[in-house]
């Protein structure tokens, strides 16, 4: 699961955009290679992000479903949630976001543009 994370992360760095359909397939792979059972509104719900992604990538293949969806995912509720039950990592870079999008920048954008890598994001 980790190394899922870690993969979806290096991928928006050096893309600059989340593959949400790669997310979706290694959560899968996941549940089949550990086989767990899905509530199956969630098994539906990776379904549905599959197809909306593959569609709007056929119509234009820069498009980024992630950041389309970025402000109705992080918002104060969720940043407080997560500050309560995440690591202080996550809940900055939430922070960050948050902030950033109230301004009208890209926080990974800025954060590309001051030299940080990929790695840099565990700090």
């Amino acid at each position: 699961l980790a190394k899922a994370f870690q993969d979806c992360r290096k991928n928006a760095w050096e893309e600059g955009f989340v593959q949400v359909s790669d997310a979706c397939l290694s959560a899968l792979e996941l549940v089949q290679y550990y086989n767990v059972g899905l509530d199956t509104t969630l098994t539906w719900t990776l379904f549905g992000m599959l197809s909306v992604e593959g569609s709007a990538r056929q119509l234009d293949p820069q498009v980024d479903c992630a950041a389309a969806a970025q402000r109705y995912i992080i918002t104060l509720p969720s940043l407080v949630k997560e500050a309560r039950s995440q690591s202080w990592t996550t809940t900055k870079h939430m922070c960050g976001e948050l902030l950033f999008g109230c301004v009208g920048k890209d926080y990974w954008e800025w954060r590309r543009e001051v030299g940080l890598s990929w790695q840099d994001l565990q700090r």
